[in-house]
Formats: C-alpha cells, sequence, structure tokens
C-alpha cells in the first residue's frame, strides 16, 4: 500500500518511542522499552526505528507508533492503548478495536506481543 504525499515526512518527524519508555503508572505498572518484529520479513526492529505520538494520562498510554523496516521498505502502523491494569486494546487493519490482557505481569515487553496486528505500508 503507497503512503499518502507528506505522511512518510510527518513520520520522520514524530520522536522515538524510546523516549516515552519506560513509562511508570502510579500503581506500578511498567511499560517497557522493546522491539518489534516485522511480520513481513521477520526482521527485528529495534526501538531506534519506531516513530511514535504518545499521550499519557493518569491510568492509561495512548500510542500510535510507525515501525520502520529497512529490510523489507514497510511500515508498521500501532495503534495502541495501555492501561495500567495490564489491559491493551489494539486497532487491527479494519479498525477494529482487540482487547489484549497481561494483567499478571508488572513488567512487560509490549511490543513483541502485539506483533501479529498491523498495519503495513510500503515507503
Amino acid at each position: 500500500m503507497q503512503i499518502p504525499n507528506g505522511k512518510l515526512e510527518y513520520i520522520l518527524s514524530l520522536p522515538f518511542l524510546s523516549e516515552f519508555l519506560p513509562h511508570k503508572f502510579r500503581n506500578g505498572t511498567i511499560v517497557n522499552n522493546g522491539f518489534f518484529v516485522n511480520c513481513k520479513c521477520g526482521q527485528k526492529i529495534e526501538m531506534s526505528s519506531i516513530h511514535a505520538k504518545v499521550d499519557a494520562y493518569t491510568h492509561s498510554l495512548a500510542v500510535r507508533a510507525y515501525a520502520l523496516c529497512n529490510n523489507c521498505k514497510t511500515i508498521d502502523e500501532i495503534n495502541t492503548r495501555i492501561a495500567s491494569d495490564g489491559t491493551r486494546v489494539i486497532q487491527d487493519e479494519n479498525g477494529v478495536w482487540k482487547q489484549l490482557s497481561f494483567q499478571n505481569e508488572k513488567n512487560r515487553n509490549w511490543l513483541t506481543r502485539i506483533k501479529s496486528i498491523f498495519i503495513q505500508k510500503r515507503f
């Protein structure tokens, strides 16, 4: 899928996701740094190649991240909400929100858990 004019420039203008993580909620839950595995080629994408817009609230994070894979020239778009109780919801390629939950774990590498639900675009 082609990226609309200006979209790649917008993505590259966003800060790296690593600037926002780890994030510690008041209740002690920590959202850690991690990496993302590109589902198309299997390449590990480091945090230094993931740009994001993150809004932090008292009990949740809203994250729209873009993982750039230089190997297969794709961008994985990740739109997710992470709650302080460990619940996550992620928006799939059809715009449907799906719930993921890791409530028994206070420290979780959340990016590696959402690798199969993404919106992939070529750049």
